[in-house]
């Protein structure tokens, strides 16, 4: 069990900036998008979205970097 997480910590670790990073700045996106659609009385995307946006962005960010 302590090896598992010792691997687990060894692979996380080093993508817990760019997570972090991508999470934050599709929040300030759909944010934004949010204010915008506001003025046209467009209804706005929720947070789930940005962060529905976020998981796929990050699966595909490691299913490629794995190339």
């Amino acid at each position: 069990m302590n090896k598992v997480i010792t691997v687990l910590k060894h692979e996380m670790l080093p993508l817990l900036p760019p997570m972090i990073f991508f999470f934050v700045v599709f929040h300030i996106i759909m944010f934004a998008q949010s204010l915008m659609a506001e003025q046209y009385g467009i209804p706005a995307l929720s947070s789930m979205t940005a962060l529905s946006v976020f998981l796929v962005f990050i699966v595909w960010l490691q299913r490629f970097s794995k190339r």
